[in-house]
């Protein structure tokens, strides 16, 4: 089966910690006879620039067994509504990127519903691929 991970969140150069257990999961996929690919959309916050790693852009690694494409741009501060505009635009550019290297995946799993569980639903809907929602908020809990 053909995955494509979709987390809200994944680690990167100047957040390696960060949604380490996505990656962990797509290396377990992979690790099982899965072909695995993850696309992760990051807008960062100008706190990040402190941290020395000043990437942005678009960029596509192998990372183990698993194809990542990237695109890192800055966060509007104190404009979600933009802000999620801007992040479900990169993962369509993503996606697009992702399927034109690696083909329609069977399966889109996202991780949060804002904002990849939204892309996903929509690259479902325009696409017919399936999507599985994993929600990580502890908030929907908590009413």
């Amino acid at each position: 089966m053909h995955v494509l991970v979709l987390p809200s969140w994944y680690p990167s150069d100047h957040a390696p910690s960060s949604g380490t257990f996505f990656r962990d999961q797509a290396v377990a996929l992979a690790a099982a006879g899965h072909a695995v690919g993850v696309i992760a959309p990051d807008l960062r916050s100008m706190r990040t620039l402190t941290s020395g790693h000043l990437a942005f852009g678009r960029s596509h690694r192998v990372e183990g067994p698993i194809p990542v494409m990237r695109e890192s741009s800055l966060a509007i501060p104190k404009n979600e509504g933009l802000n999620g505009k801007r992040w479900l635009a990169a993962a369509r550019r993503l996606f697009d990127g992702y399927v034109s290297r690696h083909g329609i995946p069977d399966v889109v799993h996202a991780h949060s519903a804002i904002w990849a569980g939204v892309a996903a639903a929509r690259f479902s809907r325009e696409t017919g691929t399936p999507f599985v929602l994993t929600e990580h908020s502890t908030a929907f809990a908590r009413g």
